[in-house]
């Protein structure tokens, strides 16, 4: 019988992108919103490790909800102004050797949003 060999999808993750509905564009590129304003957290406040990645004038968050299955809410706090709730649905998939993790389902709780099939970013309008 052959070993398992390493191997892992890494935490299950999604991208966002915040942008002015009225402009049309990302309010981090814009100036509307600093990074030091963002703040990501879970329904008992308790942060949690998200990225901000902003390259080229294109800034976006990812975010890993959890390392099991179930439906999960994530804040985005945007300064003392606004929060978007988002709620993942994560699903595990098993292996003899291995379990891993994936985003069934993202869903946008309140704000008018997309998903870009081609880059895999949901695209938040508010």
């Amino acid at each position: 019988e052959e070993p398992c060999g390493l191997a892992s999808t890494g935490p299950p993750h999604f991208s966002v992108e915040i942008i002015d509905a009225s402009k049309d564009e990302n309010v981090f590129t814009n100036g509307t919103y600093t990074e030091s304003q963002l703040k990501v957290t879970t329904p008992n406040s308790t942060s949690f490790d998200y990225s901000f990645i902003s390259e080229n004038n294109y800034n976006i968050i990812g975010i890993s909800p959890a390392w099991a299955e179930g439906t999960f809410t994530t804040y985005i706090k945007l300064g003392d102004q606004i929060t978007i709730p988002i709620e993942s649905k994560v699903y595990e998939s098993s292996s003899k050797c291995y379990t891993n993790y994936f985003i069934e389902k993202v869903e946008v709780i309140g704000f008018e949003y997309t998903f870009d099939k081609e880059t895999g970013i949901y695209k938040i309008k508010i």
